[in-house]
């Protein structure tokens, strides 16, 4: 849903179980409910334009003055809103983020088991969820899902839907990948609606949509420790790589059309740059937390 629409809807207070968990999503959706909280103590038209530009400071690592630009509007919205009527619980709404090299399993309330990978994050409405089994993620995560109602996965790029399975999702930036690990899918993206059985995969990069067979086995290989991968980006691979070792990379050839098919494990930083640069015949440095890719 459009971001302005999706405001709105929450100053108006009609947003439904699903729109709620939108919200919560976006990454300024607690700086917009501050200041909405604030609004009773409000004494002057004026917005201290200078606070808040220091909260969002402490908040976000992207350039403030571009994020003051885009809450000033909203705050002026909230503020002619302050007749409004609206309710949004969010003593129920539950997020979890793991941190860079982390791994984290979430018991959903119908025993639903997740497995988030590093820097990923999995929002869902614990109020509503006999209702509403319905999550959203931003990064990656293996859902086994129990059997019941509609189960419903919301990322930026697509959605996913089953009723009881198993199925790993990864949305990070432009790359979306779906793999069916037991029961159906349903995978719905702009470019393309498809219904996977188990060991089937979709995966869509800057409007590429590729799709195949995998052997079936029983989970991705990432929960163990091990990052396969299979003519994906390199940029997305080196990604990877630095959000489980922590560790920044800039890489100095151009990667942008190289596809890599490989692996890595995330227990020695020397061995995964080995993985990952040598059957490209490429070299790395490492000083510190700083890794640089270059030629050979």
């Amino acid at each position: 849903m459009n971001r302005e629409i999706l405001i709105k809807k929450w100053l108006e207070g009609t947003l439904n179980s699903e729109e709620k968990i939108a919200f919560e999503a976006l990454e300024d959706s607690a700086e917009l409910k501050r200041i909405s909280n604030a609004m009773p103590n409000f004494k002057a038209p004026k917005l201290e334009t200078n606070n808040l530009k220091n909260n969002i400071n402490l908040k976000t690592n992207k350039n403030p003055n571009i994020m003051l630009k885009r809450l000033l509007p909203f705050a002026a919205l909230i503020v002619i809103a302050l007749g409004i009527t609206y309710f949004f619980n969010s003593d129920s709404t539950i997020n979890t983020a793991t941190k860079i090299g982390e791994m984290a399993k979430v018991n959903l309330p119908d025993e639903t088991k997740v497995t988030l990978n590093a820097a990923s994050t999995l929002i869902f409405d614990e109020g509503s969820w006999d209702e509403n089994r319905i999550t959203q993620l931003e990064g990656e995560a293996f859902f086994s899902v129990s059997k019941g109602s509609k189960f419903t996965v919301n990322t930026t790029q697509g959605k996913v839907t089953v009723l009881g399975t198993q199925f790993n999702v990864k949305q990070r930036n432009e790359f979306f990948e779906v793999h069916c690990y037991e029961g159906s899918v349903e995978v719905e993206h702009p470019l393309k609606k498809v219904i996977l059985k188990p060991g089937e995969y979709i995966s869509i990069y800057q409007k590429q949509v590729t799709s195949g067979n995998l052997p079936i086995v029983k989970a991705p290989s990432w929960t163990e420790g091990r990052n396969v991968f299979r003519g994906v980006p390199y940029n997305e691979v080196l990604d990877e790589l630095s959000r489980q070792y922590g560790v920044t990379i800039t890489n100095e050839v151009d990667a942008s059309k190289r596809l890599f098919t490989g692996a890595f494990n995330n227990d020695n930083l020397e061995e995964a740059l080995k993985a990952v640069t040598t059957p490209l015949k490429l070299d790395y440095k490492i000083t510190g937390k700083n890794v640089i890719i270059e030629r050979k």
